[in-house]
């Protein structure tokens, strides 16, 4: 029941910003993803350093300055690669305050992976989430946004409810995700990559021919299945069942932007490709 009214919720509002909220390049959306990778950045924070005996000294809100860079890029300074050059300023702020704490944690034995951590939590969520900001200075945003969130949530939908149905005696393909079934991957990727291909055949506006929109929806479900399994490793290696509990019936920020986060760069680059 949390699950449901989560989403009879939450589904309304991000339509709403999407929809109703173009002004100033979809800025409500691009706050929003300010936002969600401050909290999913806290989420890989505390399964990364689970059960560690150190802490990282700097802020686990870092990361959300990559995607506000890329709309301040993409709005004002196009001819500069800002977002890029803001990885990097943090990539040295957080090596070099390792460099500084390091000794007094412990000696610089955990250095490596401390220095891991922090390189992870600014490319998980965070850089990757830039890839959400950069479809809002595409012409017809709204579309592109909503198909692919579509493409996702039908992707994640079908493969739950065919894996269901029909995959009590083949799962165990991956091991990193044991409950998963061939029957569940199979209709996850499918029936996306047949959706994409009658939206694109029906509706003009996405100046796509069916054969391209197949492609598009056949690599975003691939993307999304990739997403899920790439956040259950990291939840396996934590030891945790979900990477939090901000969202009711749902788990974390993490559990519902696994799928989004890898399908998202696939999809803007085959959109950027073929349209």
């Amino acid at each position: 029941m949390q699950r449901v009214l989560t989403t009879v919720i939450a589904l309304p509002t991000l339509l709403f910003l999407i929809v109703c909220l173009p002004q100033h390049n979809y800025l409500a959306f691009a706050i929003l993803i300010v936002v969600i990778s401050i909290l999913g950045n806290y989420e890989m924070y505390n399964m990364l350093t689970k059960g560690k005996n150190w802490k990282i000294q700097s802020p686990p809100w870092l990361g959300a300055f990559l995607p506000a860079a890329a709309y301040i890029q993409y709005s004002y300074l196009p001819e500069y690669d800002l977002t890029t050059l803001v990885l990097v300023v943090l990539l040295i702020l957080v090596f070099s305050l390792e460099m500084i704490n390091g000794y007094d944690i412990d000696g610089y034995r955990g250095s490596g992976e401390r220095m891991a951590v922090r390189a992870c939590l600014l490319v998980y969520p965070s850089l990757i989430a830039t890839f959400f900001v950069r479809f809002c200075f595409l012409e017809n945003a709204w579309v592109w946004i909503i198909t692919l969130l579509g493409l996702c949530f039908a992707s994640d939908t079908f493969a739950y409810i065919f894996g269901m149905l029909f995959g009590k005696n083949n799962k165990g393909i991956i091991k990193v995700s044991p409950n998963k079934s061939v029957a569940g991957y199979i209709a996850g990727i499918s029936i996306p990559s047949l959706l994409a291909l009658l939206l694109t055949a029906i509706f003009p506006i996405y100046g796509m021919n069916p054969f391209s929109g197949l492609l598009l929806g056949l690599l975003t479900a691939v993307g999304a299945a990739l997403g899920d399994l790439i956040e259950s490793c990291f939840k396996r290696s934590s030891g945790v069942k979900d990477s939090g509990h901000v969202i009711p019936g749902r788990g974390g920020m993490m559990d519902s932007i696994d799928s989004l986060l890898v399908a998202a760069p696939i999809f803007y680059f085959v959109v950027y490709i073929l349209t």
